[in-house]
C-alpha cells in the first residue's frame, strides 16, 4: 500500500458523493490506485482542481489540501496557482 493510499481512496469518495467527478473518473482514479499506485490518482485530482477551482465546495478543497504530505510537489504547486488565479479573477 502506498503512503496516503486510504487518504486519498477517502477523498475521492467524497469527490464523487459531491459530483465532483464522475462515476467513470471515480472508477479510473481508484483503478490507477489498484494498478499502479497513487500517483496517477494524485494526477486526476490535482487536474480536477486545476480545470475546476469554483466546483469544489471548501470543505472538500480542504480534504484534498490536506494530502499535502503524499502530493507530488509539483501537482501540489499547479493546484495552488489555479486555486489563486481564481480568488483574483472578477
Amino acid at each position: 500500500m502506498d503512503e496516503g493510499e486510504e487518504e486519498i481512496r477517502l477523498v475521492l469518495k467524497h469527490m464523487h458523493q459531491q459530483k465532483v467527478i464522475t462515476d467513470q473518473e471515480f472508477k479510473d482514479m481508484n483503478t490507477f490506485i489498484d494498478d499502479d499506485g497513487t500517483l496517477g490518482a494524485l494526477a486526476g485530482i490535482s487536474a480536477v482542481v486545476q480545470n475546476h477551482p469554483n466546483a469544489i465546495p471548501s470543505e472538500l478543497l480542504d480534504e484534498i489540501l490536506a494530502l499535502e504530505p503524499v502530493f507530488d510537489e509539483g501537482y501540489y504547486e499547479e493546484m495552488l496557482d489555479a486555486l489563486a488565479a481564481r480568488t483574483t479573477k472578477p
